[in-house]
């Protein structure tokens, strides 16, 4: 969500050896001003519920 400075990040299987560069754009997205999200596929898939009202809410907060 460009306009709102909302970034929404997917933490997949492969998240522990891409740890330095999800770092890296992590610390670049924040310096750039943007909220950063991040949800584990045991938030996406087990509780999506929860993770629509987060989004839901920083974009309220955004607004």
């Amino acid at each position: 969500y460009r306009l709102q400075r909302l970034a929404i990040e997917y933490d997949g299987a492969n998240h522990r050896n891409r740890l330095v560069d999800d770092n890296r754009r992590q610390n670049g997205l924040i310096g750039a001003g943007f909220r950063l999200l991040r949800f584990t596929a045991a938030d996406v898939y087990g509780t999506p519920e929860i993770v629509a009202v987060q989004v839901r809410q920083s974009l309220a907060l955004r607004q």
